[in-house]
C-alpha cells in the first residue's frame, strides 16, 4: 500500500526510503506489543492491591493467599515483559 505525505497542501507519495523507515518503525511497534500488554496487565493487577485490601490480607489466611496470588500473577507478567 503506497503511503502519502502532505507537502504544501498536496499529497505526495513517500519515497522508498521513507517507506522503509516507516516499515521499520511499525515492525518495532508490533514486536513490542506483548511487552506493552504485559505492562498493562501488571498495572491492572497492582491497582487491585489497595490499602484496604492489604489490611484485609494481613488479617486472614484467605487474604494472604489472595495477595500471594496477585504477586504470582505480577511475577508471571514481568517475565513476559522481558
Amino acid at each position: 500500500m503506497a503511503r502519502n505525505k502532505l507537502v504544501n497542501g498536496e499529497l505526495v507519495a513517500l519515497t522508498a526510503e521513507e517507506e522503509a523507515v516507516l516499515d521499520a518503525k511499525e515492525a518495532v511497534y508490533e514486536a513490542d506489543k506483548p511487552r506493552r500488554a504485559a505492562l498493562a496487565a501488571i498495572a491492572a493487577l497492582e491497582a487491585q492491591v489497595t490499602q484496604r485490601r492489604l489490611r484485609e490480607a494481613a488479617l486472614t489466611d484467605e487474604g494472604k493467599a489472595w495477595l500471594q496470588n496477585i504477586e504470582d500473577q505480577i511475577a508471571a507478567e514481568r517475565a513476559r515483559a522481558r
